[in-house]
């Protein structure tokens, strides 16, 4: 009898020690499973999630303000926008609007700040170089968007003498990838610019100003004029890094340009087209993966090259993000 309660009590203590032995594996197993070691690329674009978590980290916050829908605001923005909002001009869903309005508006004037949005300041197939870009919100307090009314419209102005400035208007064409295609503004449906001399500040200012018939992206930009073009593909030296955790740049260095390259899952590369020979070009490269940034950057000369190779720094974590955005500063 004793030895039967012998192998009894063996049977249970052999049965707990697995049973331990298999929950102290599952804690330390999280690698396998690990985004890291996903080498795939996908037909799909980046995640909707994935690219929040990007904006979100580098993420600069816009101009804010509030005002009733009956009555016209003026709103002047770092000494150099202004914009102009009309009263009893909105709709919600279709109906005409009555009530508070919140606008949101941002500023992006700098390369670094398109990076940090994941946009392109222009089409690869159409070079501008941005003097500024806008993206203009508003919504309701319950946060819904609300549209200008039919044959309606606004004015933003910014403070600049040149006279070879045109307006691109953005239309989102990819909405989880956060990317924006720019046309140049069509005058009948979209809006036109023109030179005027405005009252910013209580000072007289010469500015270029857009009357806008749509709301979200605007862009005051002035065309590039090129020569000769060549497309190279952009190849990241690890594997780890794909279309499904990677947006990958092209920034001009002698001109306020950056275009967003598109992936080719096949190939397992990002285009890089339209580029004009001899330009000075900085590749850069923003991964998430595991919830840690990485950071590529790669300095070229552009030529008939057919290919470049980025090579992106060690995980970033959420404390030395500070370095990502002084390097976005610094473009």
């Amino acid at each position: 009898m004793k030895r039967h309660l012998h192998i009894y009590i063996f049977c249970l203590t052999l049965i707990f020690c697995i049973s331990s032995c298999t929950k102290d594996t599952d804690k330390f197993t999280p690698y396998s499973t690990s985004e890291f070691n996903d080498v795939s690329w996908s037909a799909s674009p980046i995640s909707l999630a994935k690219s929040q978590a990007i904006i979100a980290a580098l993420f600069k916050s816009p101009f804010t303000a509030n005002f009733n829908s009956n009555s016209n605001v003026v709103y002047n923005f770092n000494n150099q926008i202004q914009l102009s909002l009309p009263g009893n001009s909105y709709t919600l869903n279709g109906v005409n609007y009555n009530g508070s309005i919140n606008v949101s508006l941002q500023q992006l004037s700098s390369k670094g700040d398109f990076i940090r949005n994941l946009i392109p300041s222009c089409n690869a197939d159409n070079l501008f170089s941005s003097k500024s870009a806008l993206l203009l919100n508003l919504t309701d307090n319950l946060k819904n968007s609300l549209s200008l009314s039919s044959g309606t419209s606004y004015s933003i102005s910014l403070a600049d003498s040149s006279i070879n400035n045109v307006y691109l208007s953005g239309n989102a064409v990819t909405p989880s990838e956060g990317s924006v295609y720019w046309s140049v503004a069509d005058s009948s449906s979209t809006g036109f610019l023109f030179p005027s001399n405005i009252l910013m500040n209580n000072q007289t200012v010469l500015v270029n100003q857009i009357t806008s018939k749509k709301l979200n992206w605007i862009s005051f930009a002035t065309p590039l004029q090129t020569g000769s073009l060549a497309n190279s593909n952009i190849v990241l030296a690890a594997q780890n890094f794909t279309n499904k955790n990677t947006i990958v740049f092209a920034v001009f260095k002698d001109e306020n340009i950056v275009l967003r390259l598109q992936p080719d899952y096949g190939k397992k590369v990002f285009l890089a087209q339209n580029l004009p020979i001899g330009s000075n070009i900085q590749l850069v490269s923003i991964s998430y993966i595991d919830d840690k940034f990485y950071l590529g950057k790669q300095d070229i000369v552009v030529s008939n090259s057919l290919q470049y190779t980025i090579n992106p720094y060690p995980s970033l974590t959420s404390s030395s993000l500070a370095e990502v955005n002084n390097f976005l500063d610094g473009l």
